[in-house]
C-alpha cells in the first residue's frame, strides 16, 4: 500500500499541471533576455503586434524598462507581481505590470513618468 501511495505522489508531482508555471514565472524567465512579456492568457486586446510596439518604443528610449502584460489574477496584485518579477529577473532598471486593468510602475521617477507616458499613449489609441 505504501509503494502505491508513493507511486501515486510521484505521479500528481511530476504531472503537466505540476510542471506548469505560473504566468509571473513566465515573465520573470522572458524578462531575462527581453523587454516586453505578454502573456498567451494576457490582457484582452493586447495582441503580440501591440507587444511589439512597447518593445519599439522601449528601444527607442534606450531605458532599462521591462514590461509584463498579465492575466487577471496572474497575481494577488499588480504590485505583487511587479515586485516579484523584478526580484525574479534580479536586474536594475524600471518594470512595469498591466494586470486587472491596473498599470503599476517601479522605478526612477523619470523612468516611471516615461513609462506611464507611452503606456497611457499607446492604450487609448487601441
Amino acid at each position: 500500500m505504501r509503494a502505491l501511495l508513493i507511486s501515486l505522489a510521484a505521479l500528481f508531482a511530476f504531472s503537466p499541471a505540476a510542471l506548469a508555471q505560473s504566468p509571473v514565472d513566465n515573465a520573470i524567465d522572458a524578462l531575462q533576455d527581453d523587454t516586453v512579456y505578454l502573456d498567451p492568457n494576457g490582457p484582452q486586446g493586447f495582441t503580440p503586434q501591440i507587444a511589439d510596439s512597447y518593445r519599439a518604443q522601449i528601444d527607442k528610449a534606450g531605458g532599462d524598462i521591462r514590461l509584463a502584460l498579465l492575466p487577471s489574477g496572474a497575481a494577488d496584485s499588480a504590485e505583487d507581481a511587479i515586485g516579484a518579477i523584478r526580484d525574479g529577473v534580479g536586474k536594475s532598471g524600471t518594470y512595469a505590470v498591466f494586470m486587472d486593468n491596473h498599470f503599476r510602475v517601479d522605478g526612477s521617477s523619470g523612468a516611471k513618468d516615461a513609462a506611464n507616458q507611452a503606456f497611457s499613449a499607446r492604450t487609448s489609441a487601441r
